[in-house]
């Protein structure tokens, strides 16, 4: 049978909106969203332009790189230099390390291998001292010498 009625949409009855979106107050305000947006990078160009006026003058490309400090003060170190100065250290710990020489310059100390080092302490035993003290320090919190 057939009516004349106005029928009511299937997708209504199975929950979905049947309204549209409104195209006129959306294209609104994406164009105002955009105004907003072309008008703060207007004003931070001009704010610039006023508060740092040599910011858009042309520099020749040697005012642009780091300028190094004069002889008075310490050298800059760059990664290449840094490499190469901690191998440097190392060999010269290892040297030291595994090595015989003086210790000082008035040629009065030398130093051993810490190996040898070691084995003598081991021979020897730690030195003695003839100081008594006591086992009470600022970081203990109990007293030792009461029974």
């Amino acid at each position: 049978m057939h009516t004349n009625e106005p029928r009511q949409d299937p997708l209504v009855d199975m929950g979905y909106e049947t309204r549209d979106v409104d195209l006129k107050r959306l294209g609104r305000t994406a164009f105002w969203f955009y105004v907003f947006v072309i008008g703060s990078v207007v004003i931070g160009a001009l704010s610039l332009l006023v508060l740092a006026p040599g910011y858009w003058v042309d520099k020749p490309t040697d005012q642009l790189a780091r300028v190094i400090p004069a002889e008075p003060n310490p050298p800059l170190q760059t990664n290449v230099t840094a490499k190469k100065d901690m191998a440097t250290l190392r060999t010269e710990e290892a040297q030291r390390l595994e090595g015989t020489g003086y210790a000082n310059a008035e040629r009065t100390r030398v130093h051993i291998p810490i190996e040898r080092a070691m084995d003598l302490l081991v021979e020897r035993g730690l030195p003695k001292t003839d100081a008594n003290v006591a086992a009470v320090s600022r970081g203990n919190t109990t007293d030792q010498r009461t029974p």
